[in-house]
């Protein structure tokens, strides 16, 4: 019990860690451009400590499961055209509503888009001379700034990994066997009129190397594999070394399932990955992650149906952090005897930098309020900018992302409804990873 509460407790502070620095990636740079920073936060409710630095309150929550940085002047004021208020089922510009006597504003109630303006010139307002606001912040530097969260988590991801395979390394199959079945079977052990084991049979010995399968030289325990896989069911010349003598028999695999079976298994061996390794295992992680957030819809709709009707998950399933924090536990208190303590290590490290390439490719989804809304944005506004420039036009000014507000809150809403059904899926139909 110890050893996963520890587990769980290092997820919890890799998670924290992930996050604050993830907020570290916009404050530096919105700091860097002159931009109003008015708090840094690590975790969220009741502040424990703070301290004011350089216009900056910096300081500490109560409840560490994340935390957050209020760069200020995210929504621009809003200009005369600009519809912001209602009128039954009118909308006026605020020009038309500046025009009307002080008693016929009263019935005026503002929009979503013209509430966010307004709080936003309100904070301005008490940190008024303590930098740029937001919409003032040329677009080049509007991206530079909601990219930072993301590249800083692409970052801990590679280090992460490059750790855990690298420095770390992990057990890996090797061409030497580890076990030659002395028969072909679903069961757990041999029955009366079990066919033998293709390898046993041909003498193949645990301790052996694979040297060669069906002519074809292999050198790693996946170019065995395959080489059984191609050659079928047909008899095949097998090169070992047994003793530092080469050898070499015939097997003939047999067909279970339509799959050739040999009845070998690989010795594990310690391995340390080199650049082209890591490399390919970041490809699979980001292609991975980005696979399942495109089918996300798809896939929390099996994940609810697979809660009501008590189906194993899939072990491609989303999971909230409840889950994680639930394999996390499972990792540090294996008692498996060939699982070692750096094992273990390589193992959590490994969770988190996935942890970091999702919170990378989810954050760069191009929907208000993720970062990859924001950059869209800027993107839109330096693009209109340019544009009015080579047509002699006035500078149209910083884009009106008040306007979003409403998909801002149906975005908010989903990211809520799906968070709840993943914690109550990690709590009620788990998901066991080892």
């Amino acid at each position: 019990m110890v050893s996963y509460a520890f587990g769980v407790i290092l997820m919890i502070v890799g998670l924290l860690v992930s996050v604050a620095l993830h907020e570290v990636g916009h404050l530096v740079p919105a700091k860097k451009f002159g931009a109003i920073v008015s708090r840094y936060f690590v975790g969220f409710g009741p502040t424990l400590w703070s301290t004011m630095r350089k216009g900056t309150e910096y300081g500490i929550k109560a409840v560490l499961l994340g935390g957050y940085v209020s760069i200020l002047g995210m929504y621009r004021p809003g200009c005369p055209t600009d519809r912001g208020y209602r009128l039954g089922r009118r909308r006026l510009t605020l020009a038309a509503a500046d025009a009307m006597e002080p008693e016929e504003r009263e019935a005026l109630k503002p929009t979503m888009a013209q509430e966010a303006r307004e709080a936003s010139r309100e904070e301005l307002e008490r940190w008024e001379g303590a930098g740029k606001p937001f919409y003032e912040l040329p677009a080049w530097q509007k991206i530079v700034v909601m990219l930072g969260g993301p590249v800083m988590n692409l970052v801990l991801a590679v280090v992460f990994m490059a750790i855990a395979l690298c420095a770390i390394g992990y057990q890996a199959p090797t061409t030497t066997l580890a076990s030659v079945s002395p028969c072909v079977t679903t069961a757990e052990q041999c029955r009366p009129g079990d066919s033998p084991g293709p390898a046993g049979a041909a003498g193949l010995r645990a301790g052996d190397t694979i040297t060669s399968w069906g002519g074809t030289r292999v050198e790693t325990w996946n170019e065995v594999k395959a080489a059984i896989a191609a050659g079928g069911d047909k008899a095949a010349e097998v090169g070992y070394v047994r003793n530092g003598v080469e050898r070499s028999v015939m097997v003939q695999p047999v067909l279970v399932n339509g799959v050739p079976v040999a009845g070998v298994s690989a010795k594990l061996a310690h391995h340390r990955g080199g650049v082209q390794e890591l490399g390919e295992a970041l490809w699979q992680t980001a292609s991975g992650t980005a696979g399942i957030i495109v089918r996300l819809p798809q896939t929390l709709w099996q994940t609810v149906t697979d809660m009501v009707t008590g189906t194993p998950r899939d072990a491609n399933s989303v999971m909230s952090v409840v889950g994680i924090a639930r394999v996390s536990g499972e990792i540090t208190s294996s008692d498996a005897p060939s699982v070692s303590l750096a094992d273990r290590a390589g193992s959590l490290l490994s969770l988190v930098a996935s942890l970091n390439m999702a919170l990378f490719i989810f954050n760069l989804i191009p929907l208000l309020p993720l970062d990859g809304g924001h950059i869209v944005s800027a993107l839109f506004e330096g693009g209109r900018r340019a544009i009015a420039r080579m047509r002699g036009l006035p500078d149209p000014g910083p884009a009106d992302t008040a306007r979003m507000m409403p998909l801002v809150v149906v975005v908010w809403g989903l990211l809520a409804i799906m968070t709840v059904i993943l914690i109550l899926a990690d709590i009620i139909n788990p998901l066991h990873l080892l």
